[in-house]
């Protein structure tokens, strides 16, 4: 069973693949359709269990269909869970072993909110508080 990341400062990073979106963040803005997922985990890498360069490495074995990785949403662990509705567990993988996942926990039954209002929220909450984290091949952006 996956262990709980529990140091406070770990440093969690959200892949950005997309090169607007990560220009963005570099500006300072973290779009919240990066933290979007359809499901209740949100897919996130240990960027503090080992060196930048071994997780972007791994990031890109697991990312072989997708755009060039542009660098990570970066939030630390303790700031994801201080809301009290998110959890970090570790779930390394076998082409990843930095892999982890933030899971969104229910609410009180009695909300009006759908569970995709939810998750938009939860996205929302995490952009906030989010840095920009470069990858090894991103280029700065042009005026």
């Amino acid at each position: 069973m996956p262990g709980c990341v529990a140091r406070r400062t770990e440093q969690l990073g959200r892949r950005i693949f997309s090169k607007k979106a990560a220009d963005r963040a570099y500006r300072g803005r973290v779009l919240p359709k990066v933290f979007e997922s359809g499901d209740v985990l949100i897919s996130v890498d240990r960027l503090s269990t080992a060196s930048l360069a071994d997780v972007e490495r791994a990031a890109r074995r697991t990312s072989v269909n997708r755009p060039p990785l542009q660098g990570w949403a970066v939030v630390n662990c303790g700031d994801v869970r201080d809301a009290g509705r998110r959890r970090v567990r570790a779930s390394p993988q076998t082409d990843n072993p930095y892999h982890a996942d933030i899971v969104l926990l229910p609410t009180i039954p009695t909300t009006t909110f759908t569970g995709r209002d939810l998750r938009k929220q939860h996205a929302q909450e995490l952009a906030k508080i989010a840095r920009w984290q470069p990858s090894s091949t991103w280029v700065v952006p042009s005026s």
